[in-house]
């Protein structure tokens, strides 16, 4: 994720532009990348970012859970959650 938000901040976009911005080594290691990423990879994320989002959401509400930020209920952009519903069950907060 930060490769790709180092490129929107330099307005790079695109897959081939953005593939070849994350080669520069300096880049890709101060994202926190092992390895350059390949341009399948870079082309994945750009086309589909719903999954990364996703992801992302889930795991920075898990982290809020644990450190005790949530309570019981909560509510995030005006879905509401409730530990005694089920968790396909999202209401509309009135």
């Amino acid at each position: 994720m930060h490769g790709f938000l180092h490129c929107y901040y330099k307005d790079i976009y695109g897959i081939r532009p953005a593939e070849r911005e994350l080669q520069n080594t300096v880049v890709w290691l101060s994202c926190g990348f092992d390895r350059p990423p390949s341009r399948d990879a870079v082309g994945r994320f750009l086309t589909d970012p719903k999954h990364v989002v996703d992801e992302t959401f889930d795991h920075l509400v898990e982290q809020a859970v644990r450190r005790g930020l949530l309570d019981l209920t909560y509510c995030i952009d005006s879905t509401f959650r409730s530990p005694t519903m089920n968790v396909e069950t999202i209401q509309e907060v009135p």
